[in-house]
């Protein structure tokens, strides 16, 4: 038998998962940001965290972001491809793209 802060502590415990399970359904949802294109939660971040830092290359914004280098070039093809965004090869390490939002945005 539980006692009420055990009891406590398992309704608290569920109320999260159920907040989480919630940001998570949203964060898989597209909207609309006002750049003419719907955009998910992951490439509006994406698309913040390269105008805050220019001049960020692939390796540094997957670190930022916390996700993988392969995880972040799905989403910049995907901000590629909506005109969103250019790769342009670094000039001192030609291995290396630089990210930019493209002007219009």
């Amino acid at each position: 038998m539980m006692n009420n802060d055990e009891l406590s502590k398992e309704k608290i415990g569920n109320l999260l998962l159920d907040v989480l399970k919630t940001f998570a359904k949203q964060d898989r949802k597209n909207r609309d940001y006002g750049v003419g294109e719907p955009l998910f939660h992951s490439e509006i971040y994406t698309l913040n965290e390269i105008r805050e830092h220019r001049g960020i290359h692939i390796t540094a914004l997957a670190e930022r972001c916390g996700v993988t280098k392969g995880a972040i070039s799905q989403v910049l093809k995907k901000l590629e491809q909506k005109g969103l965004i250019t790769k342009e090869k670094d000039i001192r390490n030609q291995s290396r793209l630089i990210l930019q939002v493209t002007p219009q945005r």
